[in-house]
């Protein structure tokens, strides 16, 4: 709502809606990087044996790609979108 300048019952908000998510898609992992420290802790946490995952607010279709990019995909125990 803020980023258009219009309410969700604007007859344009669906396509612009649609039209961001497109291009936040195609720009998933441009400048996207891990928060200090965090390689570390995850390289430290399986060299421990100790299953860890990820919680975030994005949706799924989003999340997966990105961890895939980020190379943490396949290595989480548990993702949580």
């Amino acid at each position: 709502r803020i980023g258009f300048d219009m309410r969700p019952e604007h007859p344009d908000y669906r396509d612009h809606y649609e039209r961001f998510l497109m291009h936040y898609s195609q720009r998933l992992c441009v400048e996207t990087r891990l928060f200090d420290g965090i390689e570390v802790l995850v390289d430290a946490l399986e060299a421990a044996g100790t299953a860890w995952g990820i919680v975030t607010n994005k949706s799924q279709r989003f999340t997966l790609p990105l961890m895939d990019k980020l190379g943490y995909l396949r290595r989480a125990a548990c993702i949580v979108s």
